[in-house]
């Protein structure tokens, strides 16, 4: 596949706005389709997506790296970037 082909789909996506967590110290994105397409998740994939840690942060000292997909977080689906971090920061 030759990115030309992609190139008029991926012109007409809108991306939703990063995200910068506070809990996790990292950027992310809430996952929808156009961010399935633009990135090529899988279609189940759902939850946020990490764009970016910070070195020594909370995320990076879990393990948790930039193109990884977060569904859950101890035990409980997550909605957006921002459910996301009150469960972090209730749990």
């Amino acid at each position: 596949a030759t990115l030309g082909a992609a190139a008029p789909v991926l012109a007409q996506t809108v991306l939703p706005a990063p995200y910068v967590s506070r809990a996790l110290d990292a950027v992310l994105i809430p996952i929808n389709a156009d961010v399935r397409r633009a990135f090529d998740l899988e279609a189940e994939d759902s939850g946020v997506l990490v764009l970016a840690t910070e070195p020594g942060g909370t995320a990076d000292a879990n393990g948790i790296l930039p193109g990884d997909v977060l569904g859950g977080v101890g035990g409980r689906a997550v909605a957006s970037p921002e459910h996301l971090d009150a469960i972090v920061y209730w749990w």
